[in-house]
């Protein structure tokens, strides 16, 4: 089924690795197997996935586009959704790098590599690779993952 031309809107972004994921679909857009999955849902509610290259095509380049045809505002605006993207992207990102660790609570998420320090020498490990606040991931739309997230961590620790 192609969606292109539906008004789409993010429900949320799952990204897992490929050999650890619990869920493999085909895009609802273009048919191609994902693992990193947009869940969209369309005007009259009803739900697709989608991967993220896909949610690209269909959902940020039209907003982008848009907002470039306006004027100073408008175009600040689409700097400023574009900036969100790259957030977004990044701590995917890092979330998927194997040998790291992870810690989450109510105010920020640290992601540390497990090298030898830099700051304190090589009898420490752990360099902080990324670090943001638990609110503004949210606000990007990543409540979901990041509550999965929480739990297999969670579950982790008391296994």
């Amino acid at each position: 089924m192609n969606l292109t031309g539906k008004k789409l809107t993010l429900v949320s972004i799952t990204r897992q690795s490929i050999f650890d994921a619990s869920y493999i679909g085909c895009c609802d857009n273009c048919g191609k197997v994902i693992v990193n999955i947009a869940t969209v849902k369309d005007e009259a509610g009803k739900t697709f996935e989608i991967g993220l290259d896909c949610k690209k095509t269909l959902i940020d380049k039209p907003i982008i586009d848009s907002l470039l045809l306006g004027d100073f505002t408008d175009k600040y605006k689409a700097k400023e959704y574009k900036s969100k993207l790259n957030e977004v992207e990044k701590f995917l990102k890092f979330c998927s790098y194997p040998d790291i660790d992870i810690t989450i609570d109510n105010s920020d998420v640290m992601i540390y590599d497990r090298l030898p320090s830099s700051t304190f020498g090589p009898d420490i490990t752990g360099n902080i690779i990324y670090m943001q606040s638990t609110r503004y991931l949210a606000s990007l739309g990543l409540t979901d993952f990041l509550n999965n997230l929480y739990k297999k961590l969670h579950n982790l620790q008391t296994a």
